[in-house]
């Protein structure tokens, strides 16, 4: 397969309709590369109505939280995801 970006995907068997939610959650795993981000933009394509996304980042002292928030805002919105902080 050829990836256009590194991106893992663990999935629970069960299906978005047998969901309370009717909808999957998502981690993204950030260090704002642009090959995170390029990851990201690829997973967007995947989500759909009553999915969630939890932003995850280890904090290596050289990226500030709201720095994440700034980076991704823009990808979120492109996207047309709804931002909850």
């Amino acid at each position: 397969m050829n990836s256009v970006a590194p991106l893992i995907i663990v999935k629970n068997p069960n299906n978005r309709k047998d969901k309370k939610t009717g909808g999957y959650r998502w981690c993204v795993c950030t260090d704002g590369s642009d090959k995170c981000i390029k990851a990201f933009d690829e997973m967007v394509g995947l989500w759909r109505k009553g999915d969630t996304c939890v932003f995850l980042h280890v904090d290596d002292g050289k990226m500030k939280l709201d720095s994440i928030e700034k980076l991704y805002k823009p990808h979120l919105e492109k996207n047309k995801v709804l931002y909850i902080d």
